[in-house]
């Protein structure tokens, strides 16, 4: 009865949730964004918000794209490990790494997780390239449009490619 009474103490402290999301389009993540932003991961910390662990993701705006934006942008995530041990885990959630030079499209109001479409609207810089949670990179194809599924491609030319198309919408 004892070992019930632990396990069970112990399940109650962490919490795994799924989630689900419909599949979007480059043009729909682009119309849904309040704000556009690359920028460095500068802070990840855990707070408590009613009782629940939230992870606020503070970042340096290297290159504002749309909306209203100053020299940093902080956006809460539902989920994290507060210090009493509570822990929420989110299948899918975005994690964060400090020093990572991420391009995200998010929305201007609180959600679960505040990046268009759960977590499409994330790129992180690599070495290739800005690729998605899927693998996939960010690119021109030939006419110069931009495309989810391409090679990859200079830096500089894809964000203002992404900044007129948030512009043309």
């Amino acid at each position: 009865m004892r070992q019930l009474s632990l396990l069970l103490a112990v399940l109650s402290l962490s919490w795994a949730l799924a989630t689900t999301f419909t599949a979007l389009t480059l043009e729909e993540l682009t119309q849904q964004a309040d704000l556009a932003v690359f920028g460095v991961v500068e802070n990840v910390a855990v707070e408590a918000r009613d009782g629940e662990p939230w992870t606020v993701v503070t970042l340096t705006v290297t290159r504002p794209l749309a909306g209203e934006l100053g020299e940093s942008l902080s956006l809460a995530f539902y989920g994290g490990v507060l210090e009493t041990g509570l822990s929420v885990s989110v299948v899918g959630m975005p994690s964060f790494t400090v020093g990572a030079e991420v391009l995200l499209l998010a929305y201007d109001a609180p959600y679960y997780s505040p990046i268009v479409g759960f977590n499409q609207g994330l790129w992180r810089l690599t070495e290739l390239g800005f690729v998605d949670a899927q693998e996939r990179l960010l690119s021109l194809n030939e006419a110069g449009a931009l495309t989810l599924d391409g090679e990859g491609g200079d830096t500089e030319a894809i964000l203002t490619a992404l900044s007129q198309l948030l512009e043309n919408r």
